[in-house]
């Protein structure tokens, strides 16, 4: 007998029992931890469709109040013409959004080739296609060549420029231009001296271009680009687009990004490396963004399209409006026009606009509404919740009364997402589909083996 009086025997019996049941929990925690790790397509899924969950509970406000809309929409192109205009009157719109006194001007419209409406190449063509001599009278010098009058007042523009990407996978070998334009300043840093000795190069999974299609040259030597690719994941929703993307041997930035540091007058871009690779961007003190370790930054859409203020091409061209609606703004060209709109698919809306996620990424940037989803001491954070609970289900499952099997497994899913939910509207992402997962099999593992037993 034992001092209270208890056989001993019911005491390492009972002892037994509570060590088989920790056992038992311990490896279905492993498994668990051993999925996460593994990342199969499924658990991938299922951590996106949570991810999105999150985002849509934790999301709205008010978007930026300085970040609008220059739409070529319907009624622009009925009073302006069919797409592509001729390149004066793209001139025209962004000499009047100049003289309103915007902060940078993103033209997320791709200028890879010639204006073939330009008189000089219009009186080429003739004479190569119907051999006729035709001349233009009355055509001031400056509006020949309606590239070269754009690039002119590009030049006097706080203008960015998109390019594309098409970016290289494994095998692969790229085939870029001998010469390619200037990009802004790369200043790697890391975290800390010890990140320092350690750390992989910032480009090193940094993703890299096979191709790129880039404006004219006469353009690229006259404004910043950036590229505009936002890259879905495998289930076809943008939710991040990379910050950064190596063509060659230089580094461009993404077309938002671009317009940001001309709007702010930033010329270096320092990316931050841990020991691991990408951590984050560094613009300034005050703007230190968040990116995985291929430079991919989490977008935080704030809703389905429409968050942004639009205005029209047409109003804009025709002096509609007033210079307060656009002061010190950032504007992006763009359109929603049906034959020209670049749909993408958000958490939010499958039919989102292109041009609006180049603005919510610079919402996100201008708010400080970052999102990290894979910082380093989140794996930590993860693999301690996964076998937490699995000691606790073990413990609840395994001695508690059949009667609170359901509450209390419904409590620990609950305080699983309201933790998860806490976190992230503070700006990390650390999934609580894992835990969830952990508690279910969990359930059903003991449930069984008590129905067994019984």
């Amino acid at each position: 007998m034992g001092k209270d009086g208890a056989p001993r025997s019911k005491k390492r019996s009972a002892k037994w029992k509570i060590a088989r049941l920790l056992l038992l929990g311990l490896a279905i925690s492993a498994v668990v931890f051993a999925a996460y790790a593994k990342q199969p397509k499924i658990i991938k899924q299922l951590d996106r469709s949570v991810y999105d969950m999150l985002l849509r509970g934790t999301a709205g406000g008010t978007a930026e109040k300085s970040l609008v809309i220059v739409d070529i929409d319907e009624p622009s192109l009925d009073k302006y013409g069919q797409w592509p205009w001729p390149r004066y009157i793209l001139a025209k719109m962004i000499k009047q959004l100049t003289d309103y006194g915007v902060s940078a001007i993103g033209v997320d419209i791709l200028m890879a080739e010639s204006d073939r409406t330009s008189p000089d190449l219009l009186v080429e063509r003739f004479k190569e296609d119907l051999n006729l001599d035709v001349t233009f009278d009355g055509i001031p010098v400056d509006l020949v060549n309606y590239d070269e009058y754009l690039t002119g007042v590009l030049k006097n523009s706080p203008v960015v420029t998109g390019f594309y990407v098409q970016t290289l996978k494994d095998g692969e070998t790229p085939a870029l231009p001998s010469e390619l334009p200037k990009g802004p300043s790369i200043i790697p840093r890391a975290t800390n001296e010890k990140a320092a000795e350690i750390a992989i190069p910032y480009d090193f999974y940094m993703a890299k271009a096979k191709t790129v299609t880039m404006p004219l040259k006469l353009f690229s030597d006259a404004v910043p680009i950036g590229f505009t690719n936002a890259e879905p994941d495998p289930d076809g929703i943008v939710r991040g687009v990379p910050l950064i993307i190596k063509v060659g041997n230089k580094v461009y930035p993404s077309l938002a990004l671009a317009a940001f540091m001309k709007a702010k007058g930033i010329k270096n871009i320092l990316p931050v490396v841990d020991s691991i690779g990408l951590h984050s961007i560094l613009l300034s003190k005050d703007y230190n963004l968040p990116v995985n370790i291929n430079g991919v930054f989490t977008v935080p859409f704030r809703g389905p399209r429409g968050m942004y203020t639009y205005y029209s091409a047409a109003g804009v061209l025709d002096g509609q409006y007033d210079a307060a609606d656009f002061k010190n703004k950032i504007v992006f060209i763009g359109s929603t026009s049906v034959g020209l709109l670049d749909i993408r698919s958000t958490p939010f809306d499958q039919a989102y606009p292109g041009v609006e996620v180049h603005l919510a990424v610079l919402d996100a940037i201008m708010s400080n509404r970052t999102i990290s989803r894979t910082p380093f001491y989140a794996h930590t954070v993860q693999a301690f919740a996964i076998f937490f609970a699995g000691i606790i289900c073990a413990l609840a499952f395994g001695l508690a009364k059949p009667s609170i099997y359901v509450p209390s497994g419904l409590v620990l899913i609950g305080s699983a997402i309201a933790a998860s939910l806490w976190v992230f509207s503070n700006g990390v992402y650390i999934s609580p589909a894992y835990v969830v997962l952990t508690i279910v099999v969990q359930a059903i593992v003991f449930l069984s083996l008590r129905f067994w037993q019984e």
